[in-house]
């Protein structure tokens, strides 16, 4: 009874025995067998691999696959385990075979592995070979069998052996070697696979060839006899060449492939579409490098889906890594050019704020902190809405966005998706609409693709996508634009001539209808071009990833034949389908584009959205009351009641109107007022345009004038002005002679211009005025009174003679430093400047149109703003002869006495501030003296003139003065001495001509710049161009002194510096400057529209 308790307790403990190694069994392989990183992939929506990455343990390990192609299943296991599919993991015989082997070799030969074993061997990371390993291979290899089917077991084997070198896995190793899918393998190419992971060391370039073909062949030959292929088929497989290098992989989306670290990415791409536009953009790469233009993006959407078809983030090169080749742009912020145009304009037609063909104001704006400019420079006066964004013209777009509301805009563009327009919308200002913005094309594209899908009529919308897994639905209500904006807009942006779109006339040929839209940012540095048809989307940019900007580049001549050609890989379809529900027809006047009032004669019917807002009524027509024959505006008050004609005329303002009429030759302007008598000025009527003291000053008899205090004081900081003894240019000319000057150029202007700049600022001060307006030809007297002005707290306006304000950009500066406004004249602000610049629309100006200007701004202005003149009038002259009067007293401390005294001659107040004290001394003491006023041949007033009454300026605002002139509407030619481009000469001047008490001479400007050449080289003082005027006149008397042999005392005026006016030096030096002097019927012309008053 003993012994079956003992036998119970034995069979127990074996069961439990058995039960602990069964548990075993069941547990000890592994969940995972393999844990290892993964190469990165991506595939094309068919399954064709694009681009691909080693893993981070650098090797080539494809994601695994869940089956293997049939030619490399029965090459392996033919070549590996013929009995893979009849054993349980271990092959009884194999194994016995092994034995019988090692044994007759005295070593081990054979391991007698099957492919289930070789399975469990590669997850355990390749163990030592002994027998307690191969025991537990053995072990795990049934266990393995007992959880997966022979075809998982032989997927993971394919999945994981080594193909040599860093190349893992069957689908590495087909694309690494072959360049395609294992399943695209012939049986030559899957049997050269099949024997690599017994000796993966087989495969190099260039050893062990012949080894690796003798193998691959051996392995044919046994597929053969087994019956999988016939004999033909193994003969031409033999034939087939082993690889001689391995295949690059695909680069077709690599970045798409650098945004994933490790796994298989079945993207929306199509394969073929993305192929071409790489191929695309490499070609038209190649191209734009010769202007250094390294970086092109492309992004091409399904609209139905939001599939992302195309996406080529860069100009993908691995041999060039330095020209900001590995940036992805699409995602990346740039500035927006003009791209967002499109959307203000179907914002504002949503909203009431702009009609399809609405008159937006083009001409020169000026805001606090901003100027934009068109593309081209030029100006039209009233542009269509739908024409501003067509033509990408940035004035009238920031009146547009100015009038939309920036918060508005800035609200909408962030409900289209664009993330990186994220500040404050006083942070961007009008010029948000500019490029003022960062957005990406990727935002920039999408938003065009989400307006085609909502055009289209669909209610939910796809956003775009590249993984099939992506993309939200969104409703197409959260698109804030109507379907009826965005046809209008669409179909505005749709034409492919591009008429000055960006400076430029551009055509492209398509044989599908596109809306798109193109856009260049400040600087040249990104150019855009996106577009949109009822199937597709697509972005292109085009620059520098370093931010560089080059020359000429712009969105449509570089983005632009881009998006075409990318459009052209696409299927054509139709256009977008008119939204008839979402439109409806409004009444607009035909020229202004408004909704028609009851006096608009002429009237069109267009669409509008049906969501719109009320718009606004046709500003620009009035009732206009004309005289009999039309050509004059009257009132009853000065016409017969009974002949006016009472008639509706479009009119525009004034600025509008100049710009405006040039497109539009049938446009009528408001006929002037009825002409007025003339009468004599009075001290009322010039009040309006100076200051009262200063109306003194011109017509007081005193002959002195006591200088305020006030005005002593701000002297002080460069008066007196020095005079000196030109000794060097006494040596270099060899003369007997002595030459003196007085350097004016000391003062803080760099001229003698403050000297009446500082009076005329200090009385307009004193009588309370706020602002003033002037003229000024060099630069010289702007600088002057600029700086006056800010002595005395007055704001100033200047119009430079256009000629200057190109050729000397500091003097400009200058003023501005000062806190001047200068404006080029003649300028589009005033009826005088835009009259000029129609006569002549490449009008280099003149001193007299500049004055014209002033002061019709003056005048518009008579409650806080006067006009101060640089030259010309009694008062100026009367300041400036603080500069003679110094020179008096330093000729008699230096025991001299001047025998010929030279000022350079513009309008007379440099050669009078000089001159003048010394014919004093003439007219008082009895000296003969002479005085000699030099001007450019180029506009000799003094010395071919007609001394007649003429206007100052241009416009004749100014009173009639007898002077010696060229006639007012006379246009001197461009030389650099743009002080003395001046029609007429001061009255005083001219009388004391006239009389024979002072003498004229005219000067080329050649002669006079090769004067101030060598009176720099040896007084090393640069002079200005007015003032060699007077060097040269200096030296042509020292010359004289020279021949003659008789001494001379010579003093001229050095009435300026130089160093701003390099420019005409460089053009002198390049023998680029030539001489001109206006023919006798030239100035008859000009003179005879004079009326004989004298």
């Amino acid at each position: 009874m003993a012994k079956k308790p003992a036998k119970k307790r034995i069979c127990f403990f074996a069961m439990l025995v058995v039960a602990m190694l069964a548990a075993g069994y069941c547990v000890i392989l592994p969940r995972t067998l393999f844990d290892e990183p993964f190469s990165a992939t991506v595939w094309s929506r068919d399954g064709r691999l694009m681009s691909a990455k080693v893993a981070s343990d650098g090797q080539w390990r494809f994601f695994p696959t869940d089956s293997v192609p049939e030619k490399f299943r029965v090459a392996i296991t033919t070549y590996e385990d013929k009995r893979f599919y009849r054993h349980f993991g271990v092959d009884p015989l194999a194994l016995g075979r092994a034995v019988g082997q090692n044994l007759a070799a005295g070593r081990i030969t054979s391991g007698a592995s099957t492919l289930t074993m070789q399975t469990i061997r590669l997850s355990r990371g390749g163990k030592p070979r002994t027998f307690r390993e191969k025991f537990v291979e053995m072990v795990l290899a049934t266990r393995l069998e007992l959880r997966c089917s022979k075809d998982e077991i032989l997927a993971l084997y394919a999945s994981h052996a080594p193909f040599g070198g860093n190349v893992v896995g069957l689908e590495s190793a087909a694309w690494y070697y072959f360049g395609r899918s294992a399943a695209q393998l012939s049986w030559a190419e899957c049997a050269m696979l099949a024997v690599l992971p017994n000796s993966p060391s087989l495969i190099h370039i260039r050893r062990n060839r012949e080894r690796l073909r003798e193998k691959r062949d051996g392995l044919l030959d046994r597929i053969w006899h087994d019956g999988r292929i016939d004999s033909l088929t193994c003969a031409l497989a033999k034939q087939e060449h082993l690889p001689d290098a391995p295949e690059p992989m695909p680069m077709e989306a690599m970045y798409l492939l650098g945004k994933m670290r490790e796994g298989s990415l079945r993207s929306t791409l199509d394969y073929d579409l993305q192929s071409r536009v790489n191929d695309l953009a490499r070609r038209y790469n190649k191209r734009y490098r010769g202007n250094k233009i390294n970086n092109m993006a492309i992004v091409v959407m399904d609209v139905g889906s939001g599939e992302v078809l195309a996406y080529v983030g860069n100009v993908y090169d691995p041999a060039d890594r330095t020209e900001g080749t590995s940036v992805d742009v699409i995602p990346a912020p740039r500035s927006s050019g003009s791209v967002l145009k499109p959307l203000l304009y179907a914002a504002m037609l949503d909203n009431g704020t702009a009609l399809p063909a609405m008159l937006f104001p083009d001409v020169p704006t000026y805001y606090r902190d901003f100027t934009p400019h068109n593309y081209n420079r030029t100006f039209d006066g009233a542009v269509p809405a739908n024409r501003v964004v067509e033509r990408s013209l940035n004035v009238p777009s920031v009146r547009m966005l100015d009038k939309y509301g920036r918060e508005n805009f800035l609200a909408l563009v962030r409900a289209l998706g664009f993330g990186t327009i994220n500040r404050s919308a006083g942070h961007y200002g009008l010029s948000l609409i500019l490029g003022g913005a960062e957005i990406s094309l990727w935002d920039l594209t999408s938003a065009y693709m989400k307006m085609a899908a909502k055009l289209n009529g669909r209610q939910t919308i796809r956003t775009p996508h590249y993984d099939p897994g992506g993309g939200t639905e969104v409703d197409a209500g959260d698109i804030p634009l109507s379907r009826g904006a965005i046809w209008l807009m669409a179909n505005s942006i749709s034409h492919v001539a591009r008429p000055e779109e960006e400076g430029e006339w551009q055509y492209f040929s398509s044989s599908k209808k596109i809306g798109w839209k193109t856009g260049t940012s400040y600087g040249n540095r990104d150019a855009w071009a996106v577009g949109m048809t009822p199937d597709y989307a697509v972005g292109v940019w085009v620059g520098n990833c370093t931010g560089e900007g080059r020359p000429l580049m712009t969105g449509v001549g570089y983005a632009a034949p881009v998006l075409f050609e990318v459009f052209g890989l696409l299927p054509k379809g139709e256009w977008f389908a008119e939204p008839v529900g979402d439109l409806e027809p409004a009444v607009v006047c035909r020229q202004s584009g408004y909704l028609a009032s009851h006096i608009c004669p002429d009237r069109d019917t267009v669409m509008i959205p049906r969501a719109a807002a009320v718009g606004e009524v046709c500003p620009y027509h009035r009732i206009v009351n004309l005289s009999a024959d039309l050509k004059y505006r009257v009132t009853a008050d000065c016409y017969d009641p009974a002949r006016i004609v009472r008639m509706p005329m479009f009119i525009l303002p004034p600025a509008q109107e100049w710009y405006y009429r040039r497109q539009h030759p049938d446009y009528r302007p408001l006929p002037p007022l009825h002409p007025a008598t003339k009468q004599p000025v009075t001290k009322e009527q010039m009040s309006a345009i100076f200051a009262e003291e200063l109306i003194d000053q011109e017509m007081s008899a005193e002959r002195f004038i006591d200088i305020p205090e006030e005005v002593q004081e701000i002297y002080k900081i460069w008066r007196p002005t020095p005079l000196v003894r030109a000794t060097g240019l006494e040596k270099a000319l060899g003369t007997p002679a002595k030459i003196y000057f007085k350097n004016e150029s000391v003062s803080p202007a760099g001229s003698h211009k403050p000297n009446t700049a500082v009076p005329q600022a200090y009385y307009n001060y004193k009588q309370g005025i706020r602002r003033l307006t002037t003229e000024t030809g060099a630069g010289q007297w702007g600088a002057a009174i600029a700086f006056a002005a800010k002595h005395f707290g007055i704001d100033l306006q200047v119009y430079m003679v256009k000629v200057s304000y190109d050729q000397k950009p500091y003097r400009r500066l200058m003023m501005n430093t000062w806190g001047a406004e200068c404006i080029a004249s003649p300028s589009t602000l005033t009826a005088s400047g835009r009259a000029a610049l129609e006569r002549d629309p490449n009008c280099s100006g003149s001193l007299g149109l500049a004055i014209s200007e002033a002061i019709e701004v003056a005048l518009q202005h008579p409650e806080d703003t006067r006009y101060c003149l640089g030259s010309v009038l009694n008062h100026v002259i009367l300041h400036q002869t603080v500069i003679g009067q110094e020179a008096v007293a330093q000729m008699e401390m230096a025991d001299a006495e001047p025998d010929v005294v030279i000022g350079c001659f513009g309008g007379g107040s440099n050669f009078a501030g000089l001159g003048f004290p010394f014919l004093r001394k003439n007219l008082t003491e009895g000296k003969k003296i002479r005085i000699v006023a030099v001007e450019p041949s180029c506009c000799p007033k003094l010395t071919r003139g007609s001394f007649q009454y003429d206007f100052g300026d241009v416009a004749g605002f100014t009173p009639l003065l007898p002077m010696y002139t060229l006639g007012h509407d006379f246009q001197p030619s461009d030389i650099h001495a743009g002080g003395l481009r001046y029609h007429g000469a001061g009255s005083i001047v001219s009388q004391l001509l006239k009389d024979g008490l002072v003498e004229a001479q005219s000067l080329p400007q050649t002669e006079t710049l090769a004067a101030g050449i060598l009176f720099a080289k040896t007084e090393g003082i640069i002079p200005a161009p007015e003032s060699t005027h007077a060097i040269a006149a200096a030296i042509r008397e020292a010359m004289q002194a020279k021949e003659e042999g008789t001494p001379k005392t010579i003093l001229f005026n050095l009435s300026g510096n130089g160093v701003i006016d390099l420019y005409a030096y460089e053009q002198y030096l390049a023998g680029a400057l030539k001489d001109y002097a206006p023919g006798d019927a030239e100035i008859a012309k000009t003179v005879s529209r004079l009326e004989q008053l004298i």
